[in-house]
C-alpha cells in the first residue's frame, strides 16, 4: 500500500486537530462534571487524562508543524506543546466557575499520555521513516 494514499493532506490534519482539541477543552472545562466510576474503575478519569492527551499529542504531531511529520524535531516539538497545554488545560479547571478540582494525577496521567504518544512517534519514525509527501491533487509540492 502506498502511504501517501493513507495519509489525509496536512490541511484535513489541522482541521482534526483543531477541532480535538476544541472538544477536548470543552470536556476537561465543563462546570462541575463528575464521572462516575465505569467497570469497577473507581479513578476512570486517569484513564480518560491518559488517552485523551495521548491522541491530543497524536494528533499535534500529525499535523507537521516543524518539519516531517514523524522526524525527532516535530515530535519532540509537539511533545513540548502537548505538555505545556496539558498543564494549562489542568491549572485552569480550578478558575472560579468551572467548580473542577486540580489534581496533580490527573496532571501525571496527561504527561503520560504524552510521553507515550511521543515514544510511539520517535520509534516510528526510526522504523519508518517518511520522505515528503507530494500531492498531485493541489501540485503545490506540500501535503
Amino acid at each position: 500500500m502506498n502511504i501517501e494514499r493513507v495519509i489525509p493532506p496536512r490541511r484535513h490534519r489541522r482541521a482534526l486537530f483543531a477541532l480535538y482539541a476544541l472538544a477536548l477543552f470543552a470536556g476537561t472545562h465543563w462546570p462541575s462534571l463528575e464521572l462516575a466510576p465505569v467497570g469497577g474503575i473507581n479513578r476512570f478519569d486517569l484513564v480518560l487524562h491518559f488517552t485523551a492527551f495521548f491522541g491530543w499529542t497524536v494528533l499535534c504531531i500529525g499535523c507537521a508543524w516543524f518539519g516531517p511529520m514523524l522526524s525527532a524535531r516535530n515530535v519532540l516539538r509537539c511533545a513540548l506543546i502537548s505538555i505545556v497545554y496539558a498543564a494549562f488545560d489542568e491549572l485552569t479547571q480550578g478558575l472560579p466557575g468551572i467548580n473542577r478540582h486540580v489534581a496533580l494525577d490527573d496532571f501525571l496521567m496527561n504527561g503520560a499520555g504524552v510521553a507515550c504518544a511521543t515514544g510511539c512517534a520517535l520509534l516510528a519514525g526510526r522504523l519508518a521513516p517518511l520522505r515528503p509527501l507530494v500531492r498531485p491533487d493541489d501540485g503545490s509540492g506540500r501535503s
